[in-house]
């Protein structure tokens, strides 16, 4: 692609990004808590209700979203939004963000297969449908860009065949693995869209600051540096947030089991799989992220040479940020599984407006250096919130008693 159409593919999904967080939750958290809230109470009804409601729901917002595109699509100037007027034609960045948008919304209700894996403590599963699409995905990757065929076909390959092995595992997933949850129009009620809503309310602010913790800097960097940093930046991102992946791999499936365990008020199991979960996690990251900096800047030369090579500073930034966000993972999967949402919205509230605040003073005087002194302040920031919040936790009366002391 060349590093402009290379950073506007990497803007393209980070809009997208943005655009998921009107799921509400519905197919994220508040399903996988709901769901494993009616499995630590053995309410099989209850759960099909869930499921069907969630999709239901999700496949509206979905055609709400594409009506409001529909309309405004010719009115947004997009070359001017990606900083990308005179490097690129105008219509293959149409094509492109029409044929993403189009996929997005296609995916968007398929969303809630995931979460019902997690709700019933099955994520290996969703983790191997993943795998098959990423392999699915990598092969188109490789014949298009044999084609050369730009940016749409890019997106077809990238996401139009992710989309198609969702097709089959929602088959799969409904047809064999848990029939007792398939979705049915008998099964949509006003009750579980509440309780649903009512959840999904609480996490909202939180993913909205969370697009400002992980989503906002290429969108910064193409603002004021342009397109072409953006695809340096996203490469290191992807090279060192490679601890991260497997940090929210054995995480992530600690959501419904506390969600379960809290239903069932066994707090013994809860903290002590909180400390565990904490010791393992810092070793993992550690343990891979320190080589992996290492030799990052190696990698990259060999790949795609030396123009694609990030600042030796950016690359030492990027790994304390990583290393620090590794180690509070623990804590935020601790709260999340235990829906204690207030404190968490609040931190990643003052965790985005820090880091979105320092990048915008920065950037352009420090290039990607300040991109990672943004991204550092802000998590540093936030592993203060998190001790705050587990003190303020532990001195509730009820978690005193329960021995959260």
């Amino acid at each position: 692609l060349g590093p402009v159409r290379y950073g506007v593919w990497v803007i393209i999904n980070s809009m997208l990004t943005w655009l998921s967080v009107s799921s509400m939750g519905l197919s994220g958290t508040a399903l996988v808590n709901t769901l494993a809230d009616a499995r630590g109470h053995g309410d099989a009804k209850r759960s099909r209700q869930l499921v069907s409601s969630a999709i239901f729901a999700l496949s509206v917002i979905a055609g709400l979203l594409a009506i409001l595109f529909a309309v405004s699509f010719s009115w947004a100037p997009w070359l001017d939004i990606v900083n990308a007027r005179g490097s690129m034609e105008a219509q293959e960045l149409h094509a492109a963000i029409v044929l993403s948008v189009l996929f997005f919304l296609l995916m968007f209700p398929l969303g809630a297969l995931d979460a019902v894996y997690y709700g019933y403590q099955e994520g290996y599963i969703s983790n191997v449908w993943n795998v098959i699409g990423s392999i699915v995905s990598l092969g188109a990757l490789i014949v298009v860009t044999k084609m050369e065929g730009g940016l749409p076909l890019l997106v077809i390959a990238m996401i139009g065949t992710k989309w198609a092995v969702c097709i089959i595992n929602m088959i799969v997933l409904f047809g064999w693995i848990h029939p007792e949850v398939r979705p049915a129009w008998a099964c949509i009620k006003v009750k579980a869209l509440r309780e649903l809503a009512g959840l999904g309310g609480k996490y909202l602010v939180q993913q909205l600051a969370g697009l400002g913790m992980f989503q906002v800097q290429p969108l910064l960097i193409t603002r004021f540096l342009g397109p072409e940093p953006v695809g340096i930046y996203n490469v290191a991102l992807r090279l060192l947030t490679i601890p991260l992946m497997f940090v929210s791999l054995f995480s992530m499936p600690l959501i419904p089991a506390y969600g379960e365990a809290r239903a069932r008020a066994d707090w013994p199991w809860i903290l002590k799989t909180l400390r565990r979960s904490l010791i393992l996690t810092i070793i993992l990251a550690a343990l891979m992220l320190l080589p992996l900096a290492v030799v990052t800047p190696w990698i990259v030369g060999w790949w795609m040479g030396p123009a694609m090579l990030p600042p030796t500073a950016f690359i030492c930034l990027l790994t304390l940020y990583v290393l620090v966000n590794a180690a509070l993972t623990p804590l935020a999967i601790f709260f999340t599984g235990l829906q204690w949402m207030g404190s968490q919205a609040v931190i990643a509230v003052i965790n985005a407006a820090i880091n979105i605040g320092f990048a915008i003073y920065i950037l352009r005087p420090c290039g990607l250096s300040g991109m990672g002194w943004a991204m550092l302040a802000g998590i540093l920031s936030n592993g203060a919130g998190q001790l705050i919040s587990l003190w303020v936790f532990q001195r509730q009366p009820s978690n005193r008693k329960a021995g959260g002391s």
